[in-house]
């Protein structure tokens, strides 16, 4: 219930601080691996830490009560650290502290990600220079009527003008199979 999933128009973690629970639907999911960090049994309340790798979607809270369900017991989650989501890990990241004096040093540009290598799920598709100037104006772009699209989101890339070395990333838009058309959702200039 202490989820950002919408059930009818509200999400669940609303729902259940106004004390109101409602059924939710089942989820597939996959846990790839789980290793045990540490165990405190000789307590009242017996605590267990343990990492998990896993699909998206996976709700780690819903984890721990299935476990202690599966064992028999009550459990609980009192803590969580997500260490990786994707290919970005804990150890890349910054805090906004070291953000802030790598900025004042102008250190910060080379441990930036670009913004579409952190999104790599996202198929890429290269339009041709026309296009290109199009979708940086935040207008929708044809497709090649011979492209073999499907209805989704994408990462667009095409060089703006003839001097440009290599195609840039554009943006993600939102390709309609019908109206063969990329739709921009969020333009990089």
């Amino acid at each position: 219930m202490y989820s950002a999933v919408k059930v009818e128009g509200k999400r669940l973690y609303q729902l259940a601080r106004e004390g109101i629970e409602v059924e939710r639907k089942a989820r597939t999911v996959e846990i790839y691996e789980t290793e045990i960090l540490q165990m405190d049994l000789d307590q009242p309340f017996p605590k267990i830490r343990f990492r998990a790798r896993c699909s998206k979607g996976t709700y780690i809270r819903t984890l721990c009560t299935d476990i202690g369900r599966a064992l028999g017991y009550p459990a609980v989650m009192s803590d969580l650290t997500r260490t990786g989501t994707g290919m970005l890990r804990k150890e890349d990241c910054l805090t906004l502290d070291e953000i802030a004096a790598l900025a004042s040093q102008g250190d910060l540009s080379p441990r930036l990600i670009p913004a579409d290598q952190a999104i790599p799920h996202i198929p890429a598709w290269t339009v041709d220079a026309k296009m290109a100037v199009y979708a940086l104006q935040g207008r929708s772009v044809q497709a090649d009527i011979t492209s073999d699209l499907q209805d989704g989101l994408y990462r667009l890339y095409g060089r703006v003008s003839a001097d440009e070395e290599a195609e840039r990333f554009l943006g993600i838009f939102r390709f309609d199979e019908e109206r063969r058309l990329f739709a921009p959702e969020k333009v990089f200039n």
